[in-house]
Parts: C-alpha cells; structure tokens; sequence
C-alpha cells in the first residue's frame, strides 16, 4: 500500500519499473492519482495469457488517502494479490489490457523516453478516461501495433481540450471606458452521442 499524499508515480516506479514481461493483463482502473502510465517504463509485452472481464489481476484504485495497487502476473518473480474491485464496463469480452475510469490519466507514456517496443497479445479496452486524447490513443495504438479492441473516441478525452487550432483574434476598444471587444471566428459543430 502506497500513502496517496504525494508521488505517487515515483513510489510506483521504483517498485514497478523492473516489469519487463507480464504473461497475464494489466488492468488500470480508477486511479485518480496517476497522470500516466510511466511507472511502467521497461513494460515490452503483455502476453494476455489470463485475461480480464472485470475482475482483479492488474488495477489501481484509490480512497481518500491511499492508492492501492494490486496486480498479479503468471509465471514472474513478482506476484501480489489483493483487494477485489467490480467493474461494471466490459463483463462480456475478455480484455489483455484493460483503460478506465482513470480521471486525471493524460498521456500513456512519454515515448520520447520510452522504448517504442510494445507487444499486446490479445484486446484492449480504453475508456472513461476524461483527460486521454485521442491523439495519445493513436500513439499507443502505432506502437504495439493495436487492431484489436473497445476503444472509444467519445468516453475518452472529455475533460480535455484535445483539438488545438488556430483562429484570428482581433481586439477592437468597447463602448464603455475600460472595456474591449474581442472578436474571433468559429466554426461550431454540435455532436450528438
């Protein structure tokens, strides 16, 4: 058990950062705390032997004060188990690395320092995260060559501003001493879910 206070990520690094092969999943999910997944940064393959529907193998969750953070892995040096979490997404599919519910996550990993060796062996559920664009999905995706999976362009990156563009602001004295008027052009589109 890990106190959530402060470093988190750190904390999980130091003791995680040896993973190199997990012949089961990995599963994270509610952890509120974490802003990526950089606490793995040797991880190479997930072999998806064992896979999960919602049950407890890999997860992190979090209460007010501690990050608890349970994982087990066949067949490696390191196994732990502990604490259950149900989840109620994805009972019916069978996942090799299982993304939720994981507010404040905003990238995978940082690739310009990570190896770009990533190998998945089986699907991949990715959603509910309101702070993972898109654009970091797609990167992950390229990387461990991921076709298979349950990964959502709506439940992902809803907290975020995920598309930056540009547009011409011009500034322009307002009708009132003191004030100004902003004018800018936007092209708005509403999208139905």
């Amino acid at each position: 058990m890990v106190t959530y206070k402060r470093n988190v990520a750190k904390k999980l690094e130091e003791n995680l950062k040896g993973i190199e092969t997990v012949s089961g999943y990995v599963k994270v999910a509610g952890a509120d705390a974490l802003y990526s997944l950089s606490f793995l940064p040797n991880l190479k393959r997930i072999e998806g032997k064992e896979v999960v529907n919602g049950g407890n193998v890999f997860q992190t969750y979090l209460s007010q004060y501690f990050l608890v953070l349970c994982f087990y892995i066949v067949h490696a040096s390191t196994s732990v188990k502990s604490g259950r979490r149900i989840s109620r997404f994805s009972s019916d599919f069978r996942y090799s690395f299982y993304l939720a519910e994981n507010s404040n996550l905003k990238k995978l990993w940082d690739w310009n320092f990570r190896s770009k060796e990533l190998f998945i062996n089986g699907s991949v559920y990715i959603h509910f995260n309101n702070k993972l664009c898109d654009s970091e999905i797609a990167k992950f995706r390229q990387v461990a060559n991921i076709k298979d999976g349950q990964i959502s362009n709506h439940t992902n990156g809803m907290n975020a501003p995920c598309t930056i563009f540009h547009t011409h602001l011009s500034a322009v004295p307002g009708s009132t001493n003191g004030s100004i008027l902003l004018n800018w052009m936007h092209n708005f589109c509403s999208v139905d879910y």
